[in-house]
């Protein structure tokens, strides 16, 4: 793994194999193939991991995301496997990275970035 995500938001088309692992799962939530570490605001409301996988789930059109995610004030990551593209994505300083990797059409997405 050596690909940081180096904006706040990043899509990648479904157009290979996607894996995703977490090294400490435990501090990850799940919500319908949303999978959210951290908190955040959203306005003056407060949403820990759980409220933020809820609430991204929700958004499973993409259309709404970067909007979404441009509207969170916080230190989180989340990974959304949506239909036909991965949608990830960090707050602005980045404070629990995430790194992808993409080789013979596979693609690897983790919150560690050493080798698997």
């Amino acid at each position: 793994m050596s690909s940081p995500i180096s904006l706040p938001y990043h899509r990648c088309d479904r157009t290979r194999e996607t894996q995703i692992i977490l090294r400490n799962e435990q501090e990850w939530s799940t919500s319908d193939e949303c999978y959210c570490k951290g908190k955040a605001f959203l306005g003056d409301a407060l949403k820990d991991r759980a409220d933020l996988a809820g609430l991204l789930a929700r958004e499973r059109n993409g259309d709404g995301l970067a909007d979404k995610m441009d509207s969170l004030n916080g230190f989180f990551s989340t990974i959304l496997d949506l239909d036909d593209s991965v949608f990830l994505a960090v707050d602005r300083v980045r404070s629990i990275p995430l790194f992808y990797s993409i080789a013979d059409r596979k693609m690897l997405v983790s919150d560690d970035d050493s080798d698997p």
